[in-house]
């Protein structure tokens, strides 16, 4: 599927496991920069792996979204 979405920075929340990871494993896959911000770090850690032994980009930051001040420190890293 060619999404052209090469080199685009995509925000997946949760996107460590589940329907987030899934999304991230095919946003990774089209060439698409996923950046993680979750709070499980030890999912967070093996879908970064996972996907870094296949040589496609992807990123994390942690946070937990219902604090306004760790949304802000996402962000202003992303």
């Amino acid at each position: 599927m060619e999404l052209n979405l090469k080199n685009k920075i995509i925000i997946v929340t949760g996107g460590s496991k589940g329907i987030g990871g899934g999304i991230t494993r095919l946003l990774a896959k089209e060439g698409a920069i996923p950046i993680i911000i979750g709070r499980d770090e030890l999912s967070i850690k093996s879908i970064v792996n996972e996907l870094e032994n296949k040589k496609q980009n992807v990123d994390y930051v942690y946070a937990e979204l219902t604090n306004s001040d760790q949304c802000k420190k996402a962000i202003a890293f992303i």
